[in-house]
């Protein structure tokens, strides 16, 4: 889950995995939540993936760990690594039809929901399509930070956030819009003199293309 905070100075990353079993031996989860600065978000100096993944090394190394804990040491990208390469393999998530319409949908109102239908997919894949979106449309293309999970645990979850990555269309209510994954065409006409975050998205599904190409 990703959930910037109102001051838009920090963001919350939570994880949610199953808990330890409670007194009754009933099932539980647990939500493990890091607080991270945006600017060093942006700047591309630690990552959304270096976050997650700091974080499931801490769980697995104190599974029963609770309240709040020391910093959480996350990997720093080198800076003679050049600048940030944001959504980076976003072409193996969705289509480019698909990144249009959503960005259009960002644009045209910051409030509004979708769900990403990404069909047949693994939850691995559900949760890094999540990260390259956010940091592709936030901290390449430079739109407001938007709350975003895949899996919700349950449906009424889903109104808290402004997109949704699941591998079933589930809506809470009629004011959610599914958007395929693999959608073929832009069903929405481009939002006027935003011209810059077409190229830029552009530019990141060929350099995603190109690189993948490359490997």
């Amino acid at each position: 889950m990703i959930h910037p905070v109102r001051t838009g100075r920090e963001v919350l990353l939570s994880r949610i995995t199953r808990g330890i079993p409670d007194e009754a031996g009933r099932p539980t989860f647990a939500n493990h939540t890091v607080v991270a600065g945006t600017d060093i978000l942006r700047s591309g100096r630690i990552t959304l993936e270096g976050a997650f993944r700091s974080m499931i090394e801490f769980d697995a190394k104190v599974p029963e760990a609770q309240g709040e804990i020391d910093l959480l040491k996350i990997p720093m990208r080198p800076e003679d690594q050049g600048p940030p390469r944001f959504g980076a393999g976003i072409h193996k998530h969705l289509t480019f039809a698909a990144l249009e319409t959503l960005a259009t949908r960002c644009m045209k109102d910051a409030t509004s929901r979708t769900l990403l239908l990404c069909r047949n997919s693994t939850a691995e894949a559900r949760n890094e399509t999540l990260v390259l979106l956010v940091e592709l449309l936030a901290f390449k293309c430079g739109l407001p930070l938007f709350t975003a999970i895949s899996d919700p645990p349950r449906a009424s979850a889903l109104n808290h956030f402004n997109l949704v990555i699941a591998q079933r269309g589930v809506r809470a209510d009629s004011s959610w819009a599914i958007l395929e994954s693999a959608l073929t065409e832009h069903v929405l006409p481009r939002v006027l003199d935003r011209e810059e975050v077409y190229r830029a998205l552009s530019a990141a599904v060929r350099q995603s293309a190109d690189g993948g190409a490359a490997e």
